[in-house]
């Protein structure tokens, strides 16, 4: 797709969610791993920023994966109703990308069958 699309979009959403999704896992499966530094994935403040820029590139971004600094006397960083809570939201927002890019493809498919 060509640069700045609303499918590069979708398919960046649909990366950051499926990463954040691997990433959650991850939190989860170490919440008792003394030290272990929860991970979060970064992407739609960066889809943010770069909308505000003169000529955004949507084609560009790639979702981050970052580590959160432990806090003082804190075992590890992974709280495990925030990463139940976090998952769920991750989940709602997966389904979306894909509610939204079946009917790009839809409207793909249709023009491409009625010949335009």
């Amino acid at each position: 797709m060509e640069s700045g699309t609303g499918g590069d979009l979708l398919f960046g959403m649909l990366r950051a969610t499926s990463l954040r999704a691997r990433s959650i896992g991850s939190n989860i499966a170490n919440l008792e791993t003394p030290g272990y530094v929860r991970q979060i994935v970064r992407f739609e403040d960066l889809v943010q920023a770069e909308l505000e820029r003169k000529h955004p590139d949507l084609s560009r971004l790639k979702p981050l994966v970052e580590t959160e600094a432990l806090e003082p006397g804190s075992s590890n960083g992974v709280n495990l109703e925030l990463e139940i809570a976090s998952a769920r939201m991750n989940r709602l927002q997966s389904e979306l990308w894909n509610t939204l890019l079946q009917a790009r493809f839809g409207l793909i498919k249709a023009s491409i069958e009625s010949g335009r």
